[in-house]
């Protein structure tokens, strides 16, 4: 286990996929209706305590190891009930939300 742990990336990557969950859910009509937007609104409220802990996730994925992502990989499965198959994916995949995110909250902040 790293230094860093991975707390903080456990949070990440359960937004990340909660995001996956949610756009899934609104979508799955193909339609985008106004009222919809709301169901995102507990995803949204995490966002700030995990924009804050950028640093600190940037520091448990680089430090990340076996027994890390095994661990990770355990907390997202028994959160989320994924098949073991699809585990590793899933998780990737909502990472790769929360790093947009903070790409993108950076061009905003540059921009400012």
């Amino acid at each position: 286990m790293g230094q860093f742990g991975i707390e903080n990336l456990k949070k990440a990557a359960k937004l990340g996929i909660e995001l996956g969950e949610q756009t899934s859910e609104v979508l799955e009509d193909g339609k985008l209706k106004a009222l919809e937007m709301l169901s995102f609104i507990d995803e949204l409220m995490q966002l700030p305590g995990i924009v804050n802990s950028a640093a600190d996730i940037k520091n448990e994925v680089l430090e990340l190891d076996a027994e890390d992502r095994a661990s990770l990989n355990a907390y997202i499965q028994a959160e989320f009930d994924i098949p073991n198959e699809k585990l590793e994916s899933i998780i990737e995949a909502g990472l790769d939300v929360i790093i947009s995110l903070f790409i993108l909250a950076d061009h905003f902040k540059k921009k400012a």
